[in-house]
């Protein structure tokens, strides 16, 4: 289900006593390095919550070209998958207070790093919530940016 901020108080609610994992990402190629990681991340829990940035946010570090899909598109595909049960959109930073806030996870679930080299946990300080990192396999190989200059598509 495709939620929005305003949705996720009653969500939490929803959820009683189910173990609920949070990732964040772009997601803007869906590829095997996605899908693997969200399914481990479904192993952790009963409810995966997924959130996206939007758009604008995107293009700030990526790019004028990026996203490929647009923020309503990549949340359509995630959304689609078994792994996943809720897809929020935001900005990358609200999302994680958001999720933090309102949701109160059991679990964050992350692969390696920021963009400027910090590890992805620290994005989430609740001291409540499980940190658990997932090794990125394959990264140069399936990440978007990687499959588009293969494909040359980046230009």
């Amino acid at each position: 289900m495709i939620i929005n901020e305003n949705q996720l108080n009653s969500i939490r609610k929803q959820l009683g006593g189910k173990r609920v994992v949070v990732v964040c990402g772009i997601y803007d190629l869906l590829h095997v390095g996605h899908i693997r990681f969200l399914q481990k991340a479904k192993e952790l829990g009963d409810i995966v919550i997924v959130g996206t940035p939007r758009d604008d946010y995107i293009k700030t570090f990526k790019g004028a070209n990026r996203p490929i899909n647009s923020s309503e598109e990549r949340a359509e595909l995630l959304n689609s998958l078994e792994s996943v049960d809720y897809v929020i959109e935001g900005d990358s930073k609200y999302i994680s207070l958001a999720l933090q806030s309102s949701i109160k996870p059991d679990f964050y679930a992350y692969c390696g790093t920021l963009r400027d080299g910090l590890p992805a946990k620290l994005k989430f300080t609740s001291p409540s919530t499980q940190m658990v990192e997932f090794p990125e396999e394959n990264k140069s190989r399936w990440s978007s940016t990687s499959l588009l200059e293969r494909g040359n598509l980046n230009n």
